[in-house]
């Protein structure tokens, strides 16, 4: 193996141990049903584990955050404890937590993309031989010898 194929292995490597890192990601522990429901007054349902973008989840987490901040004052005002203060069920922390998993799996699926794209190219640069033993190894391992 000359001193090029070396490397991309190597680089090849390292790609291949950051998406094992970034998958964790992808299955975390939610902490609420993910059914987030705008308000009360609305048939309006979001499930969180379907938002495609970063924007439209930023807009909901903003009409948590709007509602949430209106309705501490209004408890206070009313002498409430605001420890009850739920919504659908679950509680603002709960909320903000889902909402940052989804976030991250979000920003997960685009590392993971790029790392993808980042291994084919170096895949392309290898020599006839260092593909060879890289897709020997990859038969190894489906093969689980």
């Amino acid at each position: 193996m000359n001193e090029k194929d070396q490397i991309i292995q190597n680089l090849i490597k390292v790609a291949e141990e950051k998406k094992r890192e970034i998958s964790k990601i992808e299955k975390p522990t939610w902490k609420t049903n993910c059914s987030f429901k705008v308000d009360n007054n609305s048939n309006a349902t979001f499930n969180l584990k379907v938002v495609s973008g970063v924007t439209q989840l930023s807009e909901m987490l903003g009409m948590l955050v709007r509602g949430h901040m209106g309705n501490l004052e209004a408890h206070k005002l009313l002498g409430l404890d605001v420890t009850e203060i739920q919504y659908n069920g679950f509680s603002y922390e709960d909320w903000v937590s889902d909402f940052i998993s989804r976030k991250n799996i979000l920003l997960v699926s685009q590392e993971k993309a790029k790392l993808t794209v980042i291994q084919n190219r170096l895949y392309a640069l290898t020599s006839a031989e260092m593909k060879e033993k890289l897709e020997l190894e990859a038969i190894t391992k489906e093969l689980e010898l």
